[in-house]
């Protein structure tokens, strides 16, 4: 009798898992997420924060979970787990405080208005032809309802210098312009923090069995 070896690579858990929960989520929450790669850490830098990426929740009538974000190569609407599987090692669901479930999803709607639209590379504020990720959540606020919830700030490149120049590589720096971090909606005072997490990467495990052939 001959003997074959099976060798399968399974996966170990999931990279986010607290976070899968889809009752968590209400319309308008904010999913931020410290992105993998040179960019996230580059962002992370920079704002000098723990967080690169940002995107809007949206729960549609059958409690699915989508992310409405502002990514390279444009604005999308992401599944709530292929979102949580970019994630390095962190994520936090905010909520802000004392909003009406009305306002929320007229902000939800206000985000849907840009999916298909580029990413802004050069992070220009109020110019929504094209939008980065913190700005579709400034936008969805403060144009889909005339609420001006977060307070925008002067940009500061100076941290990580080297990689900006490449990354604008011909376009001026914004260096001083206003603009909105990541961090930025975190940290916000009616920003409530639903749920904060480190995000495990899934391992593999080699396992390997006899079968008579």
């Amino acid at each position: 009798m001959k003997w074959i070896f099976l060798f399968v690579i399974a996966p170990i858990g999931f990279a986010c898992t607290p976070f899968l929960d889809p009752s968590l989520y209400q319309n308008g929450d904010i999913l931020l997420q410290d992105l993998r790669g040179s960019f996230g850490e580059s962002v992370e830098n920079t704002t000098e924060s723990a967080f690169s990426h940002v995107g809007l929740v949206r729960v549609d009538s059958k409690q699915k979970v989508f992310i409405v974000e502002a990514t390279t190569p444009f604005v999308k609407e992401t599944p709530l787990v292929a979102y949580l599987k970019r994630t390095r090692s962190k994520a936090a669901l905010v909520r802000i405080q004392n909003l009406d479930p009305q306002v929320a999803n007229t902000a939800v709607h206000r985000a849907m208005t840009h999916v298909g639209k580029t990413y802004d590379r050069h992070f220009v504020l109020n110019e929504v032809s094209s939008l980065y990720c913190s700005e579709l959540i400034y936008d969805a606020y403060l144009n889909g309802l005339g609420l001006n919830v977060f307070p925008v700030k002067p940009m500061d490149f100076s941290n990580n210098l080297e990689y900006w120049q490449k990354w604008f590589g011909s376009h001026p720096i914004p260096q001083g312009e206003l603009g909105l971090s990541p961090q930025d909606t975190y940290n916000f005072p009616r920003s409530q923090i639903v749920l904060e997490a480190e995000c495990k990467h899934p391992k593999q495990s080699l396992f390997h069995s006899l079968h008579p052939l």
